[in-house]
């Protein structure tokens, strides 16, 4: 065997979508603050963060579509 198999169990599930909802969560609060801010660098900064929380998204994503295409 090359390749270890992609098994989630139901609690790893569960936890893995908590932290996309975290996530998430943030990244949809963050785009609201921006639509208020008036400081610049603090925009600036809500932008990075923004950023940051939607690539976690994103690479969970892509490492679940992986293992999704290995089964």
């Amino acid at each position: 065997m090359k390749k270890v198999p992609c098994m989630i169990s139901t609690k790893d599930l569960a936890y893995i979508s908590d932290i996309f909802n975290w996530n998430i969560t943030v990244s949809k609060r963050l785009e609201v603050y921006l639509k208020t801010c008036k400081d610049q660098e603090v925009c600036k900064e809500f932008t990075k963060l923004k950023k940051l929380h939607l690539k976690v998204c994103n690479d969970m994503t892509n490492l679940l579509k992986e293992c999704a295409k290995d089964e």
